[in-house]
């Protein structure tokens, strides 16, 4: 959900075109709804509040309005995304669908299956972890890899392209994780006729934004020999399940034997 940061100041008005005072408080008071509220909230990072002062200080809220129109038009973006991911009922890595999942890899979708059904078979052949695919053109990832899933990118660069969409390519991939709410995204590029020479060269020659540990923490670019891969991955490990059954031993707990008794019963 959007939600207003804390802010260091507040608008207040007598009436809707009286001028606008600012006081140092914490949130705008009187403008029309909380879409320009939050956009005000935004308007604001970065700014003092003598810099705040002096472009609001006497002006309409109309005048006002339109100071943040970049940031209300923001706000409705952000608004747009919500309500596309609000299609899918469900955690975002396991989303309910009308179809699926279907195996081979994996699929699921409710009206348009997954176009990247080649790549997931070829990337669960090359690491042997399980590819689930969803369609529909699922917001921010194509699908999940591993148990328990990880969010997934897949990307193919064909040989008759520019080596330099490749990290161009990785660098989209990034921005549409961070568009989308996704954290530590995998991305697969697949990179045919190209080498792992020739692709490092390509990331040195044209440097780009690909990762930045939190939208996404692994890239890598599978060549005719071999894979390149530019980022130091390490996965997180699987959530902790807590024991609630007194009776039931832990995992940790299984194999070791009471005091007294022997392994042999």
């Amino acid at each position: 959900m959007i939600s207003s940061a804390l802010s260091r100041i507040v608008l207040f008005t007598s009436g809707a075109q009286q001028p606008v005072r600012v006081a140092r408080r914490r949130r705008p008071a009187k403008l029309p709804n909380d879409d320009a509220r939050i956009a005000f909230d935004k308007w604001m990072e970065g700014k003092p509040p003598q810099a705040i002062r002096a472009r609001v200080d006497g002006r309409s809220v109309p005048e006002v309005m339109d100071l943040i129109k970049k940031e209300l038009k923001w706000v409705a973006e952000q608004k747009a995304i919500e309500a596309h991911n609000a299609l899918w009922e469900g955690e975002m890595l396991d989303p309910k669908m009308k179809n699926g999942p279907l195996q081979d890899p994996r699929t699921r979708w409710n009206d348009k299956p997954p176009a990247e059904v080649g790549e997931g078979l070829r990337l669960n052949k090359n690491t042997g972890e399980p590819i689930e695919l969803f369609g529909d053109d699922f917001p921010g990832i194509d699908g999940t890899i591993g148990r328990p899933p990880r969010p997934l990118q897949l990307k193919a660069v064909p040989a008759t392209e520019g080596i330099e969409n490749i990290p161009r390519v990785a660098g989209d991939a990034l921005k549409k994780a961070r568009a989308n709410g996704f954290s530590r995204v995998e991305v697969s590029i697949e990179a045919p006729g190209r080498t792992v020479a020739e692709v490092k060269a390509a990331f040195k020659a044209n440097p780009t934004a690909f990762t930045d540990s939190i939208g996404v923490s692994r890239v890598r670019v599978w060549c005719q020999d071999g894979v390149f891969e530019p980022t130091s991955f390490t996965p997180l490990p699987p959530p902790v399940h807590p024991n609630l059954d007194p009776d039931k031993p832990n995992d940790s707990e299984k194999d070791k034997v009471p005091a007294g008794a022997t392994s042999g019963g």
